[in-house]
């Protein structure tokens, strides 16, 4: 327990050094907490507010793929933008020869006219055109013998106008497969 100063006892005096102490202990501090607000803020942007772009492949009983899921992503893309660029490995699983067509279902159709989308496998483009018009099934295919795979690679850009600042779409790529040559 604490003893108790009677009314005439002084406290007993601190140094001149302890108070001194306790004022460079307090500057250091906020010295270090401006420097930690200073290094640690976001940085600038650029300025502009671009359109996130997803694609992504969807399942097909007959077909293995790889990524199954999203396999491109753009984050701030404008018309200025580089083309960005993700590839799928679409796999044959079955016992027959396949014929294999795709499409994209965008998210939206905000940005049917201004996202180009491309999709090639070996021989060259099974796609090239705007998302809009990748809603329809590509005439060329992708023939899979069984057993067999090919590797389909996209490219997405913004082709050059107004109304993509601050857009997001998911264009899922959807797979249609034909028996060639008969039954399976």
């Amino acid at each position: 327990m604490r003893a108790m100063r009677s009314a005439g006892e002084t406290r007993p005096r601190q140094g001149r050094g302890s108070a001194a102490l306790r004022i460079g202990a307090l500057a250091l501090g906020l010295i270090l907490s401006a420097a930690l607000v200073v290094t640690s803020s976001i940085p600038p942007g650029t300025g502009v507010l671009g359109a996130d772009v997803t694609v992504a492949s969807a399942p097909a009983g007959e077909l293995t793929l790889h990524p199954l899921g999203p396999f491109l992503r753009a984050v701030e893309l404008t018309p200025q933008s580089d083309p960005v660029t993700g590839s799928v490995h679409v796999y044959n699983q079955t016992g027959s020869t396949l014929k294999i067509q795709l499409r994209g279902s965008a998210s939206t159709t905000e940005l049917d006219s201004l996202l180009r989308i491309r999709v090639q496998d070996a021989q060259g483009d099974l796609f090239d055109g705007t998302a809009g018009e990748f809603r329809a099934w590509t005439d060329r295919g992708v023939t899979l013998t069984p057993g067999t795979g090919e590797d389909l690679n996209v490219r997405a850009w913004l082709a050059q106008g107004s109304g993509w600042a601050g857009r997001v779409v998911q264009v899922l790529v959807e797979f249609r497969s034909t028996v060639v040559g008969g039954t399976g």
